[in-house]
């Protein structure tokens, strides 16, 4: 991740995973970011877990520092040739460009997807639709 602590999603085994895929040079991505600790705080207790995917960066400082100007406190990975955003192209919805929201239930299986900003709301919405689903 962006702090040099390997992690893969099988670490989050069992848990509703929320993978935004984000960059620092994207306006939607700044626009949304102070909703994702928020509703990763808010939901926490339902047995979710956020991860990020900084995807396409040009400065190796550029992800870590939105990460700190955001108070990002869930993992983020670095992923600068968007190898981990193509490892979803088999599923028929990869996260193309950020951002791109996947919500990924206990089982492992694509639940969600939100395509562009996503306000408080909705992904709190979105994310609590799927832990109770899945629990």
């Amino acid at each position: 991740d962006t702090h040099g602590i390997p992690r893969t999603l099988a670490d989050f085994r069992g848990k509703v995973v929320v993978l935004n895929f984000w960059a620092s040079w994207c306006p939607p991505c700044r626009a949304e970011a102070p909703a994702l600790p928020q509703v990763s705080t808010d939901t926490k207790s339902l047995g979710v877990k956020f991860v990020g995917v900084d995807i396409r960066e040009s400065g190796r400082t550029d992800g870590p520092n939105f990460v700190a100007t955001h108070g990002i406190d869930y993992p983020s990975f670095a992923d600068q040739s968007a190898r981990i955003a193509l490892s979803f192209r088999s599923t028929g919805i990869p996260p193309e460009t950020p951002p791109s929201t996947l919500v990924i239930d206990r089982s492992g299986h694509i639940a969600a997807r939100g395509l562009g900003e996503m306000r408080v709301n909705q992904l709190e919405a979105l994310v609590t639709d799927v832990a109770k689903e899945s629990s």
